[in-house]
């Protein structure tokens, strides 16, 4: 009987060791070190390759984009290399399936009117995980791309953005490709601002797609400065849209920020970031389990008195994971995941406390895939020598069992021990 006991003891020891491996995250590494700024990082993975692109100005004021892989899962990173090159690209976008990487920007060119400038959105991609990459091709032409959000669903790409055409207005415009990027459909108007044409309210669309069904969310603001947070639906990727539904409404001083999508077969997930009362801030989770037909209530997974904002989602099989810019001391990355599809929520982790020698960081970008969640974020220096912003990577295993079983798998004498006192991991 006591015998037993050691041995029960010993396995919830053991236990406890290996599912804290599996909770553990590795230290940051720093992509960059460089003069000028790198921000605006996106992050994605495929396989044992975990990719990077960002936004990057060293040779300021040319703004231009880099890429940067990691062929081990994100312990070693290639040296990064420009693949944007124009002097005026922006916030890049980057999605990913199988050895075709995609990559969107906006950049910088006179609109119709020549007295104001106006964005448009350049696409790239590559057919060998990122050894060559094709010539640009512009998807949205000389208007105003304010903000735009792409989403893979294996070869079919989807891309939203608010645009401003001098004849139709500002609204949501949507482009899809059914052929991993070979060809485009034509713009479409998806959905104007409530204001009417010249509003510019209506802002940060938010796309997911799953098979047939496309998925869209977005900001805009009624004519009593209510504002909204809004949602459509299309069945047959994206010829039709439902009309809008209305997710969520707020007075004019709570506005809905950064709304982000993530789906899993018919699980849409949906997080933002928005005011509360007496001057705190939250981040909000809803989540619909039949395609958008209904959803769950607004759940705050997260307030505190001081500015948060810039959330992110992403999946894993059941794990949900959502990352955002918290402003306590200056700015530092938070992360908060659940393990049964949204239903419950494990404590907040701070995963970047800043050191001394940092300023700030913000903008994170995050991406789950294989049992593990990548995060990328933009983390600004405060010595003389080194005052810009630098691209940071961190990950972690998410997937207990199989964080223990490869373990076990290099400490085969651990298994052994315990079969002997009767007790088997696998």
């Amino acid at each position: 009987m006591e015998k037993n006991r050691i041995g029960f003891f010993l396995v919830v020891v053991a236990l406890v060791f290996l599912c804290g491996i599996a909770n553990a995250w590795d230290e940051p590494t720093r992509i960059t070190v460089r003069k000028g700024d790198s921000v605006y990082p996106q992050v994605a993975a495929y396989g044992s390759n975990v990719y990077l692109v960002w936004e990057d100005a060293t040779s300021y004021p040319n703004r231009d984009i880099y890429f940067s892989r990691s062929t081990d899962e994100g312990f070693s990173w290639e040296e990064p290399k420009r693949i944007g090159w124009s002097g005026k690209a922006y916030e890049p976008q980057l999605v990913a399936y199988a050895k075709k990487l995609h990559v969107f920007w906006l950049q910088k060119d006179f609109c119709s009117d020549p007295y104001r400038y106006g964005y448009s959105i350049y696409y790239i991609k590559s057919i060998n995980s990122g050894n060559t990459w094709s010539k640009p091709i512009i998807l949205s032409r000389k208007a105003f791309a304010l903000s735009f959000n792409v989403f893979i669903d294996k070869e079919n790409i989807h891309l939203v953005w608010v645009q401003d055409y001098p004849t139709d207005g500002y609204g949501i415009y949507y482009r899809r490709s059914i052929d991993g990027g070979i060809s485009w459909n034509k713009s479409a108007l998806v959905s104007k601002s409530i204001m009417g044409d010249y509003s510019r309210y209506i802002r940060n669309p938010s796309v997911c797609a799953y098979k047939n069904s496309v998925y869209l969310v977005w900001q805009d603001q009624d004519s009593s400065s209510q504002q909204k947070l809004l949602f459509k639906k299309s069945a047959n990727l994206g010829k039709t849209w439902t009309s809008p539904v209305l997710i969520k409404s707020n007075p004019g001083y709570i506005v809905h920020y950064h709304p982000d999508l993530a789906i899993s077969g018919s699980n849409v997930h949906l997080v933002w970031d928005e005011p509360a009362i007496s001057n705190s801030y939250r981040i909000v989770y809803k989540k619909s389990i039949n395609g958008g037909k209904t959803w769950t209530t607004n759940k705050t997974v997260y307030t505190r008195p001081s500015w948060l904002g810039f959330s992110k989602i992403g999946l894993d099989n059941n794990y949900v994971h959502l990352v955002w810019f918290n402003s306590v001391n200056d700015g530092v990355i938070d992360y908060l995941f659940s393990n049964d599809k949204g239903i419950t929520w494990h404590p907040k982790t701070k995963i970047r406390d800043l050191p001394d020698y940092a300023f700030s960081c913000c903008y994170p970008s995050i991406f789950g895939y294989g049992g593990k969640v990548h995060i990328a974020w933009m983390e600004r220096k405060n010595s003389e020598s080194d005052y810009g912003y630098e691209i940071y990577y961190i990950k972690n295993e998410n997937n207990e069992q199989d964080v223990i079983e490869r373990y076990i798998a290099h400490h085969q004498d651990l298994e052994q021990w315990l079969a002997k006192l009767g007790f088997k991991l696998r």
